[in-house]
């Protein structure tokens, strides 16, 4: 007989890290956002958790005979809809995060469903509003017979969708090829007039004694980038750059990586990304806007996809949203929805059919979803690099080099390169080379 155990602390939980992550291990969809490492950092880091009266932690453990056989954390929150109080119960987790989901292992899916889905109605006075975000259509958790009946209003909402890239080349020369002919002269291309404009670099590393100091070099680029006027950067909040600090601890089951494009010694574009069995995450991406025709952005993306083919990975996720980019890029678009559950008569369930009424009498013309309207309307402007900066790069830089993590230049880049790359100056080593 199943049982279903609800924790309202990590510190509950902490003795079984070792059960709750082999099940992610061995479960059909194992990914770093399912370890308990990653909750912890989340549930002491995360910008918008509120701990205390606000927020409650309901991680949902299912037991056979004591044993944990699945999980699935949630969290309660207290809030006010149409000024009355109100309970939402959603993901533990709900962004920087992938497809959030019920974890066990394949042959335990339904049983494990049935019990927290059971657990949850059981539980129903201790709610108004049940929300599951960012469920593919085949998420077994998105059961309206668990919640049929005149008591509860059920619903579902398109939500952003994850672009993963699955890796089946041996090569980033054989990736290219099988890019469309547009898609191949516009790398080719942006990436020639990168190199037109001064010496570019790629900079990168997966060692955790170096990841920190490429992580601070990441941060500089962010108050150049579109994000900054679309209030979308790690530093918009000191929990939110805490949070991502956190991530780069080196005794954490996955492996960060961060790569950089340089150009004249200053990063341009950057991809944070982790690894984590044999799958990589491309966590955050910035870039220079200055520099956007010439398509930095791009450049890193490629550069560190080439680092998860070399590496034999068997994907490269690029997580949610932007899927008219993705796409060309090779990535599978899976479509993700919210499931929303409202009981009948609470405040939630009144704002809803307001909602509904409204939609149905003004609808919404369709967004387009083949361009970046946070982009189109950031007012990032070229910023000048200010010397003390330029001495703070040039000195990571060199301890990187001290430790092994050496810039590879135009001369190596227009070598690896699935393109033609024509050569504007020599590398560095062969300036510094010249009698």
């Amino acid at each position: 007989m199943l049982t279903v155990d609800c924790a309202r602390s990590l510190d509950q939980l902490a003795g079984e890290r070792d059960q709750l992550d082999a099940i992610n291990r061995e479960s059909r969809l194992p990914d770093l956002f399912s370890t308990f490492d990653f909750y912890q950092v989340y549930f002491h880091h995360d910008e918008y958790y509120r701990h205390g009266v606000e927020t409650e932690l309901w991680f949902l453990t299912v037991r056979e005979e004591g044993r944990i056989i699945g999980y699935l954390p949630l969290r309660k929150v207290r809030e006010r809809v149409l000024g009355l109080p109100s309970t939402r119960v959603e993901f533990f987790a709900t962004h920087d995060n992938d497809r959030p989901h019920l974890v066990s292992r394949p042959a335990d899916e339904e049983r494990c469903r049935d019990a927290v889905l059971g657990w949850l109605r059981e539980h129903r006075r201790e709610w108004s509003f049940l929300e599951l975000k960012q469920q593919p259509a085949d998420s077994i958790l998105c059961q309206r017979e668990a919640f049929s009946g005149r008591r509860y209003h059920l619903r579902t909402f398109p939500n952003l969708e994850n672009g993963t890239i699955h890796i089946r080349w041996n090569s980033l020369r054989d990736w290219y090829r099988t890019l469309s002919h547009k898609m191949r002269n516009n790398i080719g291309r942006q990436f020639r007039v990168l190199n037109s404009l001064g010496h570019v670099e790629h900079l990168a590393s997966s060692d955790p004694v170096a990841t920190p100091l490429l992580f601070e070099m990441f941060l500089g680029i962010e108050p150049r980038s579109w994000k900054a006027g679309a209030g979308a950067t790690l530093a918009r909040s000191p929990r939110r750059l805490e949070f991502f600090r956190r991530l780069f601890d080196p005794r954490a089951p996955w492996r960060m990586r961060v790569d950089l494009v340089l150009l004249d010694g200053i990063p341009i574009a950057g991809v944070i990304g982790a690894a984590f069995e044999k799958r990589f995450y491309a966590i955050h991406i910035a870039f220079d806007d200055a520099y956007a025709k010439a398509g930095p952005g791009g450049a890193v993306l490629m550069l560190a996809l080439r680092h998860a083919i070399e590496a034999r990975h068997l994907c490269f996720n690029m997580l949610s949203g932007f899927s008219y980019y993705k796409t060309r890029w090779q990535a599978e678009v899976t479509p993700t929805h919210s499931f929303q559950v409202c009981k009948v008569g609470s405040a939630r369930f009144v704002r809803a059919m307001l909602g509904e009424l409204r939609r149905a009498i003004f609808p919404r013309p369709p967004e387009s979803a083949d361009h970046n309207p946070a982009r189109r309307e950031s007012s990032a402007a070229a910023l000048q690099i200010p010397v003390e900066e330029r001495a703070r790069i040039a000195a990571a830089v060199a301890e990187l080099a001290r430790l092994g993590v050496v810039a590879e230049g135009p001369q190596a880049l227009a070598r690896s390169l699935p393109f033609g790359v024509k050569r504007e100056q020599p590398d560095r080593e062969e300036l510094a080379a010249t009698p």
